[in-house]
């Protein structure tokens, strides 16, 4: 799977599973601007203003510890050199 990450080039926090553990990314910034259906599945995926469906969750194969736009604290999913 690191090596699907690292080909794709997503960044960290655009990661998912759908609700039956499909993973699936999510590009640009990582938040979901839309729905659509799993290809694996065909349940709802992704979701609207950067609010990830309830249904879904974060899939940390990236390194990253949150989801993108998550509640937690985003900017831990980053290093950031001084």
């Amino acid at each position: 799977m690191r090596d699907i990450v690292k080909a794709i080039g997503v960044k960290q926090g655009a990661w998912y599973r759908c609700p039956n553990g499909h993973p699936y990314a999510i590009g640009e910034c990582g938040g979901a601007m839309q729905v659509a259906n799993c290809a694996d599945c065909g349940v709802k995926i992704g979701g609207t203003n950067h609010a990830l469906l309830s249904t879904n969750r974060h899939f940390n194969v990236d390194g990253s510890n949150y989801a993108a736009w998550s509640e937690q604290a985003n900017m831990a999913n980053y290093e950031l050199d001084d």
